[in-house]
């Protein structure tokens, strides 16, 4: 089912579903006992998406458990994330080849051949040992989030969680203009996909509207992503000499001098609202949502509940059609009577 809360459901019955149905997915992607980048792949976006939920939903959880659960869905996710910073790392070397031109092949061909040679000594697939334990660990956490207590009534404080991260995004976009480096911009890049996956558990309320914010937050998270990778493209320099590695250095801060002119305004276009005006806004939709919803629900009862319809009105159900008896002409009263 989509990731997204029901307007016809409570907090912690939604809560329950969306998390069971992440959980269901990461474990789905780690069946086989040798398990292939691209599942790993889907099993970490699967986690992403229940920590989100976990953030979203931590003033209703409380503070100490969410963090609980949100430190365990992270732990399980380092687990996954060796084999796929290796793939990470080539594919953003491609990226500087193709951005660059030349320039850049003869530089990054040090580092391209180091890379290759660690992922060629690296398994390609999870082992058995591995995958058991991943399993065991995250079947465990979906346990603990089925049967987590979900206070308060309503979706006030769930959209008391969107606003909090999405006050917190503000923050960072704040701290990251004003002092550009690897950790804030990565601070930064760690709220807008937050934001992103929020806006997707309450797009129901307004489908048309929600969409254009997860577009545009979606599109932000993949430049700062595209940043991240090359902070740690020119940390993986460490193991090459420093004339090979420090022209690589030199041309991923280029690329990321690009990158962030227009990441960060496009976050100053996400975040331009005020925080409490934002959350306002989210939850007067919220509030309008159930009321169509529950408007749209009625309509089609009392539809269904009415009698068809003929070509030039209701259709008798049954019984043979009537002949319709000739009224008698009106009497014309004539103007002598009194």
């Amino acid at each position: 089912m989509p990731y997204r809360f029901k307007h016809s459901e409570k907090v912690a019955k939604g809560f329950r579903r969306i998390a069971g149905e992440q959980v269901a997915r990461a474990l789905q992607e780690l069946t086989a006992d040798a398990v292939a980048p691209s599942s790993v792949h889907n099993s970490r976006k699967a986690l992403k998406r229940l920590r989100a939920l976990v953030r979203c939903a931590a003033p209703a959880l409380g503070k100490g458990i969410a963090r609980k659960h949100n430190l365990a869905l992270r732990d399980i996710a380092r687990l996954l994330s060796s084999q796929r910073d290796l793939d990470v790392s080539l594919e953003t070397i491609a990226k500087l080849n193709v951005h660059f031109g030349s320039e850049a092949a003869a530089c990054l061909a040090p580092l391209r051949a180091h890379i290759e040679s660690r992922a060629a000594n690296h398994a390609e697939a999870l082992d058995a040992d591995a995958v058991r334990a991943i399993r065991m660990a995250l079947s465990k956490e979906g346990r603990r989030l089925a049967t987590a207590r979900i206070s308060g009534r309503g979706y006030t404080k769930i959209i008391d969680g969107v606003e909090k991260t999405y006050r917190g995004g503000r923050a960072a976009l704040k701290t990251a203009i004003g002092n550009p480096t690897d950790d804030t911009v990565h601070e930064l890049r760690k709220h807008v996909q937050a934001h992103w996956r929020h806006m997707g558990l309450l797009s129901r309320c307004w489908p048309e509207e929600f969409a254009a914010r997860i577009s545009a937050a979606r599109e932000l998270s993949e430049l700062l992503g595209d940043d991240h990778d090359l902070a740690l493209l020119s940390q993986a320099c460490a193991n090459l000499s420093e004339s090979d590695a420090q022209p690589i250095r030199e041309l991923c801060a280029r690329r990321q001098m690009q990158l962030r002119g227009g990441a960060l305004a496009a976050a100053g276009r996400l975040y331009a609202e005020k925080p409490a005006a934002f959350a306002a806004r989210i939850s007067t939709y919220w509030t309008q949502g159930r009321k169509i919803a529950r408007a749209a629900k009625a309509a089609a009862v009392l539809s269904a509940s009415l009698p068809a319809a003929g070509p030039t009105g209701p259709v008798i159900a049954t019984g043979s059609p009537q002949p319709v008896a000739a009224k008698p002409p009106a009497k014309v009263r004539s103007q002598n009577q009194t």
